[in-house]
Parts: C-alpha cells; sequence; structure tokens
C-alpha cells in the first residue's frame, strides 16, 4: 500500500515548493503570524474565532474570510489520522518555532494511532550563506531533506507543552520564570522566546524591537518600504516578520497621533496595497530623534495597545521590558 503522507509548513510559498520538490503527500500551511495579536491557551477553533476577529480590526481583511481560512485548515490538521506520517517542516525564526510550538501542543493531546509524527526543523543550508528560512529552498533543495526527519520525542513534546504554556499565559513571568530548562530537543526554541519577548514596549524608550527596527532603518538612510524592510531585515539575526505584516506596523507608525516618522511629500497613503504605497518618501520626525535618543518615550506620545503572547498591553496595563536586564515588569506610566 502507499505510505500516505501530510507535510505541516508555515507558508503557501513552501507548500508549491514541497508540491514541485515530488517528494509525494498533501501539503499543509499553518500560515497564522502568531507574533501578532492574541495568543491565548484555547482550543484551535476558538483560537481561530478571536485571532480573525483581532485581524480584521487591524485591517487585514474580513473576518468571515480569515475565519473560514483557519477552519479549512484546522479541519484538515484534524484528518490527520487518515495519513501513515505527519512530516512538520518549521526553521529556527520566531514565526516557525511559535507555529511548531501550537503543533507540538495540540498532538501532545491526541492519540496518534499508527500515525507517525516526524520533524524537519534547521537554521542553516549548504552554500547558502545567510539562511533566512524554508522559502528562500528551491525544491531540489528540499528534495533531501526528508531523508534527516526524525520521529517527534517524548521531550520534544513536553518542552512543546510547557513552553506553550508560558507563551500563551497572561502574566509574562511565566515566559520569564520558564527558566530555561534543558531545551536542546528544540533548538532554536530559547532564541525565538527570548526575540518574542523584545517585542514588549522597552522601559528605556517604549518602542519595540520592530519599531525601534524601522526608526533606525528610515534613521540610517532607508526612505521607501521595501528599502526600510530590507534594512530592518537585515537588523534581525533570524529574519521572522513577512513583508504584508511589516507594511501594517509601518502604516501604524505613520498614523500615530504624534509620528516618528511621516511620508515626505503629498498625502499619507493608507491602501498598503496600492502600487503608490511603495513609492512614499519617508523621513524620520523631530520626536522619532528624540525617541531614538532616549530624550523621548514612544508610549507616553502614542499610548500601547499590543498584544505578546498571552499578555494584552494597553493603556490601562503596561508592561514594559528593560533592554539592559532584560527584566519585564509591569509600569503605571
Amino acid at each position: 500500500m502507499k505510505h500516505r503522507i501530510l507535510h505541516i509548513t508555515n507558508l503557501p510559498s513552501v507548500c508549491r515548493s514541497l508540491q514541485a520538490a515530488d517528494i509525494g503527500g498533501d501539503t499543509l500551511a499553518w500560515q497564522d503570524l502568531l507574533y501578532q495579536g492574541p495568543l491565548l491557551a484555547l482550543p484551535l477553533d476558538e483560537l481561530a474565532a478571536r485571532r480573525s476577529a483581532y485581524f480584521a480590526s487591524q485591517g487585514w481583511g474580513a473576518r468571515g474570510r480569515i475565519l473560514a481560512l483557519f477552519e479549512r485548515r484546522n479541519e484538515q490538521l484534524r484528518a490527520f489520522r487518515a495519513y501513515d506520517e505527519v512530516v512538520l517542516w518549521f526553521d529556527h525564526d520566531l514565526l516557525d518555532q511559535l507555529q511548531l510550538l501550537q503543533l507540538l501542543n495540540w498532538f501532545s493531546q491526541q492519540t496518534l494511532g499508527r500515525t507517525r509524527l516526524t520533524l524537519i526543523t534547521l537554521d542553516h543550508y549548504p552554500g547558502i550563506y545567510r539562511f533566512t528560512g524554508l522559502e528562500v529552498l528551491k525544491p531540489a533543495q528540499l528534495r533531501n531533506l526528508p531523508a534527516k526527519r526524525l520521529e517527534v520525542s517524548l521531550n520534544q513534546f513536553e518542552l512543546a507543552r510547557r513552553a506553550w504554556e508560558a507563551v500563551t499565559a497572561s502574566d509574562p513571568a511565566r515566559l520569564q520564570v520558564f527558566g530555561w530548562p534543558d531545551m536542546s530537543s528544540l533548538p532554536y526554541l530559547k532564541d525565538a522566546l527570548s526575540r518574542l519577548q523584545e517585542e514588549y514596549p522597552s522601559r528605556q524608550d517604549g518602542l519595540s524591537r520592530s519599531e525601534r527596527q524601522i526608526l533606525r532603518a528610515v534613521y540610517a538612510g532607508a526612505c521607501y518600504p521595501r528599502h526600510i524592510y530590507a534594512t530592518a531585515q537585515r537588523m534581525e539575526d533570524r529574519p521572522f516578520m513577512s513583508e504584508k505584516a511589516f507594511r501594517f506596523l509601518l502604516r501604524k507608525l505613520l498614523r500615530d497621533r504624534e509620528p516618528c516618522i511621516r511620508v515626505k511629500k503629498g498625502d499619507r497613503v493608507d491602501d498598503i496595497e496600492a502600487e503608490a504605497f511603495y513609492y512614499q518618501n519617508i523621513v524620520i520626525t523631530a520626536a522619532g530623534f528624540k525617541v531614538l535618543a532616549e530624550d523621548r518615550d514612544y508610549v507616553f506620545m502614542n499610548g500601547v495597545d499590543r498584544w505578546v503572547g498571552g499578555v494584552h498591553i494597553s493603556d490601562a496595563c503596561i508592561w514594559r521590558r528593560n533592554r539592559h536586564n532584560k527584566a519585564i515588569k509591569r509600569t503605571y506610566a
């Protein structure tokens, strides 16, 4: 009988490359930017409802369309017992590691039966100087990777379960006191969770790392959105942010009540899908200079309303991260 395989990975583009590699099996793209929006300890369908509502509120699309995408994905996942093997393909960056955690936590609560669960995870590829993820690999390069897959171990299940509980907790102390036990079974997880914590507003300037990198890119001379994106990505050890997510973050910074960046000439283009958006000349403002110099505080200037994992950071409950000692504490200003 034919060995039926389901390949689960991060993005539709990787699924297309896997299909072109002709390695056999069906594919499923998990495609959820888990570093944005509420990430709560809820069953798949309840979490999908919360996250689709969040993305719709941010202008990512109609809630029903986003929810339908999540529901089709979840339905395909729940049918995993129809396969002899499920192969998880995830690389080293924050996006992939959060998706991997969610899936391993979910599978740890299922009865696998005769289905074998295996994992392919990597942070480099021979001949590629700066490996940024599975999406940069060509079908011919993906074709040899299945031979390196290993069966998911009990240690990996347990580590993923504990880490997922910490990430989805409403108190950031859960993640900080996670204690970094032996994490060698998921070798890229520690750095990914450290990077997630850098999305808290800084105690020094009120900016998240992603926001600060945008300001630094503009300050350094990047002026067009694609140039700013590329410059900010080079500041990442392990780039994870999609260009679409970046465009939404850039638009948010442009719309702030006291913006740190602005469009140099003409009216601001709010439609980030419009071609004209890519030709806006963006410059740093006087306020932006002061925030980068830590003479002003971004949260004081513009307020805050964001999620980092299961923690909702708002004007009524501000959590900040000290960039020097890495401590995350609640503040009242």
